[in-house]
């Protein structure tokens, strides 16, 4: 389902017009820690005695919102300042995918058993050490066929390493790919067991 093929939005309620001082214009709007966003006026509110004059904007992706003068005005004045080939800066989450130099000591991933084995001790540094404090279990048969596993705890296993460090040295010595999937599953057994 594409935007365009959604059926427009109700106009807001009041003396809104769709013809006015810049309706139809583009703005891009600034949200800290997202980005930019581009935007359509839609619709004006002329002033009233105590109110200020609003312009309605829908965004690309769909969202709405009502802007006063100076926040239009500056979102005209961004739109017009990008570059000619159209490319944005982006600041927050997104920054990592920004068009740019790549980082001192950027590498491309590894590839193979030396990425599974990478991958594991990354995976088990970021849970800690905790949950193989009291040592992993081999995987059982119903553990090892992963379409028994979706959505369930791994089945318990009598404990056949003790601790991190011996986990850590099957992951260093694991000389297969399914040795390494055997070493996964001692994980989420240790994990499963450690959280319930």
């Amino acid at each position: 389902l594409r935007l365009a093929d959604e059926p427009a939005p109700s106009p807001p309620a009041g003396p809104w017009r769709s013809e006015g001082p810049h309706v139809g214009a583009r703005v891009v709007l600034h949200f800290a820690g997202v980005g930019e966003s581009e935007a359509r006026v839609v619709r004006y509110l002329p002033p009233s005695e105590d109110e200020p004059a609003l312009w309605h904007v829908e965004h690309d992706d769909g969202d709405e919102e009502d802007l006063e003068e100076d926040e239009l005005l500056a979102g005209v004045a961004k739109l017009e300042a990008r570059p000619a080939d159209g490319l944005q800066e982006i600041d927050g989450p997104f920054a990592l995918w920004r068009n740019g130099p790549q980082p001192r000591g950027a590498r491309d991933p590894p590839l193979g058993l030396p990425a599974a084995r990478e991958a594991l001790l990354a995976a088990q540094a970021a849970i800690g050490p905790e949950p193989l404090a009291a040592g992993v279990g081999d995987p059982s048969p119903a553990e090892e066929s992963a379409g028994e596993r979706v959505g369930e705890p791994p089945a318990a296993a009598p404990p056949a390493a003790a601790g991190e460090a011996a986990w850590q040295a099957a992951v260093r010595a694991a000389s297969s790919g399914a040795e390494c999937g055997a070493l996964l599953l001692q994980l989420e057994a240790a994990l499963w067991s450690y959280l319930c």
